[in-house]
This record gives structure tokens, sequence and C-alpha cells, in this order.
């Protein structure tokens, strides 16, 4: 006989368009509809998932009870055990259980699944996993949930493949599993799928946060290892210049903080000679909200290390802009870089020139509480004195 909660279709547009109608906080980027309504409750995908059927099971039987119904055959008892599983995960006590009992192993077939609501709740459920005590070790040690997870990101249905970036994003909160991701060649999937967005006019179809999270995962990748940058360099991932002008200041700040340490290495510095990098940074600044431009200043901070970008430098806005982020905020980690990079500007002879006229301005616009900030304040003014 069929489910107690069968919905119509008529039911389901009523639900869909009752969710669509929820208003968003003042401010917050305006959402896909596909979005939310991929974020929605089950019963839209899964309609004839009648969790209330289920043969129950408590205490310490639980568990083992749900793991052997993720080996069933049957989708709906499948589907039954995701969703339960993607709700007990939560309580840490559960978790620790379920890594004692191997339950992740599970997870390999069902990420191949050619159903999309159980290879969502799937994801969804090594998320919560991998956000418990020793989740992320247990899980990133299983070669084979890595390679399925790869494969999950570069599917064409946006909601598996946003489901998939949350997944690896908790999972490299672990750093002892850098190593385990660079082997499994993460670092080319992941570019893969930003440069997507950038070139093929997908963006509609992806959660900006999402865009965030790949950005801070190949950060997390290549921040401590030179051949992750080198490797990365090899990947294109100069190409995703155009996310320094991005709409969204937080993909703008993380992709300059990715760019920040491309930088630091010596191909990254001779290799930014042939990118605009400097007139991409300096037009995404945000004077008026100097906070928005902490990334921004990071990456300038590096990028102004060569000779070539500091008489690059001369020829941009970019000097009035720094000085007036100096002179309209008292954040000490802003600052910081702002001095680092004038500094690096005034190792130019015409930088010092420049600077040379404005120096009175900036010498009462810093905090004299910050140690760290004055040493810094003392070695730009030292550079800015050589002799020209």
């Amino acid at each position: 006989h069929p489910p107690t909660n069968e919905l119509l279709p008529a039911s389901v547009e009523r639900i869909i368009t009752r969710i669509l109608q929820g208003t968003e906080p003042e401010g917050v980027t305006p959402t896909s509809v596909a979005i939310v309504v991929a974020k929605s409750e089950p019963y839209i995908w899964a309609p004839w998932t009648d969790i209330t059927r289920a043969r129950k099971a408590y205490g310490r039987q639980c568990i083992p009870k749900l793991k052997r119904e993720l080996s069933s055959k049957h989708t709906l008892t499948v589907c039954q055990a995701l969703c339960t599983l993607s709700d007990m995960l939560h309580d840490p006590e559960v978790a620790c259980e379920a890594l004692s009992l191997n339950l992740h192993a599970r997870f390999v077939k069902l990420l191949l699944s050619p159903n999309p609501f159980i290879k969502q709740r799937t994801l969804m459920c090594i998320t919560i996993l991998a956000n418990q005590p020793f989740g992320a070790i247990k899980l990133s040690h299983n070669k084979y949930i890595l390679r399925n997870l790869r494969t999950c990101l570069l599917e064409e249905s946006y909601v598996i493949k946003n489901q998939a970036i949350m997944a690896v994003h908790a999972l490299l909160f672990n750093p002892f599993a850098f190593d385990i991701f660079m082997e499994e060649d993460f670092i080319k999937t992941i570019l893969k799928c930003l440069l997507i967005y950038t070139q093929d006019g997908t963006q509609e179809f992806y959660d900006e946060q999402c865009v965030v999270m790949m950005l801070e995962c190949l950060n997390s990748l290549i921040q401590d290892s030179d051949s992750a940058k080198v490797q990365a360099m090899a990947y294109d991932v100069f190409l995703l210049i155009d996310l320094l002008s991005h709409r969204n200041y937080k993909i703008k700040n993380s992709a300059a903080k990715l760019f920040s340490e491309i930088f630091k290495h010596e191909i990254g510095k001779l290799a930014s000679y042939h990118w605009p990098f400097l007139e991409y940074l300096t037009d995404g600044f945000n004077i008026e909200k100097p906070k928005r431009n902490i990334g921004l200043l990071m990456s300038l901070r590096f990028a102004t290390v060569p000779a070539f970008n500091r008489k690059l430098a001369m020829s941009t806005e970019l000097i009035d802009y720094l000085v007036e982020i100096v002179t309209s905020t008292t954040e000490p980690e802003i600052l910081l870089s702002v001095t680092q990079t004038l500094t690096n500007i005034a190792e130019y002879p015409e930088g010092r020139k420049t600077l040379r006229d404005i120096g009175p301005k900036l010498i009462f616009s810093f905090p004299s509480r910050e140690e760290n900030l004055k040493r810094n304040v003392i070695v730009l003014f030292d550079t800015i004195n050589k002799p020209l």
C-alpha cells in the first residue's frame, strides 16, 4: 500500500511556494530559487520516503541496525537510514560509536549511487561526521571515500556538488590530511570546479558560500607546501584572477588570500608580472568599509615584493587608496598590511619620493599601542628616509 505521507503534485507545489516566500535579512545576497529548494526538507526531493514506517531500534542496537540498512537493496530503506543518521550524528557520542563500528565504510558505495537523494544525504552525513571528534581523521584515511568524494565534486547536479564542497571543507580541518588530499589530486579537481564557475557562466547555480569554501580548501592545501603551490600554478590558478573583482566581498577576499600564498613562491612572484594583479587588487578596494579589504591588502603585501610590481604600483591609484585607508581605520591587522605594502613601495626610489610628501600625514594616523605595528611603522619611515 502507498506510504501515508505520499504527496500529490499540487501539495508539493504548495510546499515549495511556501518555502520560497520566506524573506531574507536585509543586506544578504539574494539566493537563487534553485538553491533554496535544494536546501529544503527531503520530502520535496523524495516524497515517497516515509520515515515513520521504519522498524525501530533503540539504545546500542540502533547504529548497528542502521549500518545494516545502509547495505539494503531497497532504496526506501537506505533513504530512511540516511535521514535518521543525518539527525543522530550531530550527537558526539553517537558519532564516536558510528566511527568505532566503521559505519563510514558503507558510504563508499553510497557515494556512487545513481539515486541523487541517497548521494546528497550520504555527503551530508560525511560533513556532519567530519565535524565530530576524530571524524575528519577517520574519514580522511579512507582513500575510497576521498576518491568518490572527488567524483561528486565534478557532478553536474549543483545540489550534490555544493554538498560535496561542504564535506571536503569539513575534512580539511584536519591538517594531517593535506598530503592525502594532494595525492588524490584534489587541487586539480577544486581548481576545475572554480574555473567552471568563472568561465562557463554557471554562477547562478552555485551557492556563493560554497565558492568561498572551495577557495579556502585550495588555500589550506597549498599553504605550507611549495610543491602544492607549483601544482596549483600548473593547473592554471592564475585564471581565477577575475574573482578579485567579484561582487561578493567574501569571494574577493578569499581569492586574494589564495594569491597571497601563490606570491610567496618565487615562480608565483615572476608569474605575477604577466597578470594585471595590481590593477585588479586596486579596483577591488572598498574605501567605505575597510574591514572588507583585509584579504586584498594581505595579497598586496606579497604582490609588491618584486621590484617590477613596485614600479607598477606608482602608475596606479594604489598609494592614494592605502593612505586613505590609514586615515580612516584603527584596525591593527589592516594597518599592518598597509604599512608593509607601503614599505615595499618605498624600496623603489620613485616610491620614496612620493611617500616623503605625505609622510607627516601618515605619522599621526597610526595608533601607538600595538607594538608589532609600531615596529613596522619605524621600518616604513626608515625606508622612506633612505637616500633617493
